[in-house]
């Protein structure tokens, strides 16, 4: 670099070292401190319209499982709440007619991963008299650590 570029490049830099920081203030300053409101955390998800009712109910070691009646007559919804990290990194659940079933007759409703809620949405055909059967299974181990029975 030549002189003349050394010295522009100089007072660029020192321009954008008093200006940005200006800038940060006046935007912060401008919009302030906004509160942000907590959710009131519920132990399992709320229905999702009031015609929404509660079927079932259980809990295993690291998950709370709900069953709820769907927005309309041909669907449940099955909510997961992970309360603590799964022992298996990979996990699908899937519906089986029930819990002796080979896996070859279920059916993926979706998977599970960190500590959150998921919501999954399973046809009404699979209510039997056992209630809502539902398998979380490991593909990568191919184990099946939790088995589940929805019982209204």
């Amino acid at each position: 670099m030549v002189y003349s570029l050394r010295r522009r490049h100089l007072f660029i830099w020192i321009f954008w070292a008093v200006l940005i920081p200006i800038g940060l203030y006046g935007a912060f300053s401008v919009v302030g401190q906004q509160e942000i409101p907590l959710e009131r955390r519920e132990l399992y998800p709320v229905p999702l319209s009031s015609q929404d009712s509660l079927i079932a109910e259980t809990k295993t070691s690291e998950i709370i499982w709900t069953l709820w009646n769907g927005k309309d007559s041909t669907s449940l919804e099955v909510f997961a709440k992970v309360i603590e990290p799964l022992s298996h990194p990979s996990a699908f659940v899937y519906v089986v007619p029930n819990l002796e079933a080979p896996l070859s007759s279920a059916e993926v409703i979706g998977d599970l991963g960190p500590v959150g809620n998921y919501s999954f949405s399973i046809a009404t055909d699979w209510i039997t008299a056992q209630g809502v059967c539902l398998i979380v299974h490991d593909p990568i181990k191919s184990e099946t650590f939790h088995s589940i029975e929805l019982i209204p």
